[in-house]
């Protein structure tokens, strides 16, 4: 999150003081679960409806409301949640909830992206129908007990909180009916949902490219420079050649690697010096790392700087455009309710803070793009995939094979720094 995500969800408890101090453990949660197990809970309490001044809500409504706005899938196939109550408050009610990807494959379930957490609903009654505005789910990290308590009452704390076999159970029925329901729905055999859990990546699905090309940077006609680039599931590389006079650099060859959860946990810039080729070994490289608790990077001729580490973080070189394609990349796989807050971007070579970058879908396929300080960029777009776009002066254009795709509107209004940064001079 296409991406296939984490393998497993491992219901881990850890007694960390700094992390949950007032529940005395918290929750390591990966992405799925890594076992099917039979429970002993009854089925008849997963989806059981509300009853919310006096109007009936129904289960499909919360589930579909909670997979839309706070789920993410990574095998192009759809997610769908299960829940148990918690309790309710007024207009609000309290799940916990395990959402999961399931896809069919071969004639068996295969497990994509997933999450199990706890959600609290807001509904709106008024218009004689119990309806879904809302939904809060906790913080990660040292922020999850607060925030537990800050969005649960006190009387789904111990529910929250269950002791590990509880909680377990918990999880493993409400997976079982996720199995269950996804190997129906895909015309499976039963025995499809009892069977181990599938994580495994289909033949050659590393190496698969889901895309590839070029984007040349044209200036009044004259291309300033082009960029070719391979997108696998698990890696970007690219190589960026300057083709105007008083370049900083010859060119940049670029590697970044990606989680299965679509995370990006390291990436690689390699700088060459005008006038050599880039089969010469470049003047300088850049290493950075990106979590758990920091973004390192790792600079040749000083000590590596450091910034908290912010999950969904994505590594931008200033002038490659397939970069910018994983933050549109990245805010298409985010929930509508938090692509406001912008997908947050770290400038490599720049000055080791971390930035916002807001994605906007105009239409279809016209998304608006703005960075901190500066005005919207816009740019033609199938899906995620950038085709053209302008920046002031700069036109991108995409090239595939022999067939180059032009920006054809002249109506953008852009800035025009997409070219310029603070690179070392070579």
């Amino acid at each position: 999150m296409g991406d296939t995500r984490v393998a497993t969800i491992q219901f881990q408890r850890q007694f960390s003081d700094r992390k949950c101090r007032a529940t005395g453990f918290c929750f390591t949660i990966a992405v799925l679960l890594s076992c099917v197990g039979r429970g002993n809970q009854s089925v008849d309490a997963i989806n059981q409806p509300f009853v919310v001044n006096g109007l009936r809500v129904e289960p499909d409504s919360l589930n579909a409301y909670l997979a839309a706005h706070r789920g993410f899938t990574s095998r192009h196939g759809e997610m769908r949640c299960a829940y148990r109550q918690l309790g309710q408050s007024g207009t609000k009610v309290f799940v916990w909830a395990l959402c999961l990807e399931l896809v069919s494959q071969e004639g068996l379930l295969v497990d994509g992206s997933g999450m199990s957490v706890p959600a609290a609903f807001q509904l709106d009654v008024t218009s004689g129908r119990g309806r879904v505005v809302g939904v809060e789910i906790p913080d990660d990290g040292n922020r999850y007990g607060p925030s537990i308590r800050r969005i649960f009452p006190a009387i789904t704390w111990p529910s929250i909180f269950a002791p590990t076999e509880a909680y377990n159970q918990r999880a493993m029925a409400l997976q079982r009916h996720l199995r269950v329901e996804a190997a129906a729905r895909f015309g499976l055999p039963p025995a499809a949902a009892y069977a181990a859990p599938r994580h495994d990546d289909p033949h050659g699905y590393a190496t698969e490219q889901i895309d590839s090309g070029a984007f040349a940077i044209v200036v009044h006609g004259d291309t300033a420079l082009v960029e070719e680039f391979v997108r696998t599931p698990y890696r970007l590389d690219g190589m960026i050649r300057p083709r105007v006079r008083g370049a900083k650099f010859g060119w940049a060859r670029y590697h970044v690697e990606f989680s299965r959860s679509g995370d990006v946990l390291r990436s690689r810039l390699s700088l060459g010096r005008v006038g050599t080729s880039p089969d010469s070994a470049p003047v300088s490289t850049h290493m950075t790392t990106f979590g758990p608790d920091s973004i390192v990077e790792e600079w040749p001729n000083r000590p590596p700087t450091r910034v908290p580490f912010v999950r969904g973080a994505v590594p931008l070189f200033g002038p490659s455009i397939a970069m910018l394609q994983e933050v549109v990349r990245r805010a298409s796989r985010t929930p509508p309710s938090l692509r406001e807050l912008g997908v947050p971007v770290y400038p490599v070579l720049v000055d080791a803070t971390m930035k916002r970058v807001r994605v906007r879908w105009i239409t279809r396929d016209t998304i608006s793009i703005a960075r901190e300080g500066s005005p919207d960029v816009r740019y033609v777009v199938r899906g995620w995939k950038i085709l053209s776009g302008r920046n002031g002066e700069f036109v991108t254009v995409r090239r595939e094979g022999r067939q180059v795709i032009r920006l054809e509107t002249d109506s953008i209004t852009a800035s025009s720094d997409v070219y310029r940064g603070a690179y070392p001079s070579l």
